[in-house]
């Protein structure tokens, strides 16, 4: 049963609030009422943790750094005073990306007067060292397994993200890795994006996973693979 979305838990007639209380799982929630169903015990999916880190890169970037995971250095700045320190902490050239998750692809800082032009573009500004990487994986991830797998290296000329299978002894250290970040944070409806550069895998990023890609047996649809988790049990 659908009952959609509405700008106030109030705005829900008493029959849909019921509906909601007694609900043995709530299936993509409005973010601002995931931690609310959380907080009560009342399972959602995707899990609340899944909005908060899909939806802040800023949170992102401290459970990274928290749980010392393969990551490029990454320091958060607060206020003009922090800010001050950025080239003192970083060389040119630098990443500079906002708290929040954005399509948007972060800003390269080359010199001191693009990093003058940005440093107020957000509060707080998140610096991050720029590493030339060889390639990218991208898995997609539901209900706490990697159902899909994308590459993406830096010297091809297309940037389509061409799909690699998920038994490809390349991928088994961060395929691995990737499925215990899942459990410990809670991430069961994400893309967990890892970058190869300085001679290491380092976790790059977690994304809104996308609602098809290709794979090696065709296009799969994600919503079709969650309807077909709600209809086994398994949801």
């Amino acid at each position: 049963m659908t009952i959609g979305i509405r700008a106030s838990f109030e705005d829900y007639s008493a029959e849909e609030k019921k509906l909601l209380r007694c609900a043995h799982r709530i299936f993509f929630p409005t973010p601002r009422f995931a931690g609310l169903f959380e907080a009560v015990g009342t399972p959602t999916f995707p899990h609340a943790s899944t909005y908060l880190y899909q939806r802040s890169n800023l949170h992102q970037m401290l459970l990274f750094q928290y749980l010392k995971w393969p990551h490029p250095r990454t320091r958060i700045y607060f206020g003009w005073k922090q800010k001050q320190s950025i080239p003192r902490d970083f060389r040119f050239p630098f990443l500079a990306i906002g708290p929040r998750a954005s399509p948007l692809a972060p800003r390269i800082i080359r010199n001191m007067k693009d990093l003058e032009q940005h440093a107020f573009d957000h509060n707080p500004l998140i610096i991050q060292e720029a590493i030339d990487w060889i390639e990218r994986i991208r898995f997609i991830c539901v209900h706490y397994e990697c159902v899909g797998a994308l590459r993406q290296t830096a010297t091809a000329e297309d940037p389509t993200l061409e799909p690699i299978p998920l038994e490809h002894k390349s991928l088994s250290e961060i395929l691995q890795a990737t499925r215990r970040l899942l459990r410990m944070a809670q991430l069961d409806d994400i893309s967990v994006v890892w970058a190869y550069g300085n001679g290491q895998w380092q976790l790059i990023q977690l994304e809104r996973p996308p609602a098809r890609w290709k794979s090696l047996e065709g296009t799969q649809h994600r919503h079709h693979l969650i309807c077909h988790l709600i209809q086994t049990g398994f949801l």
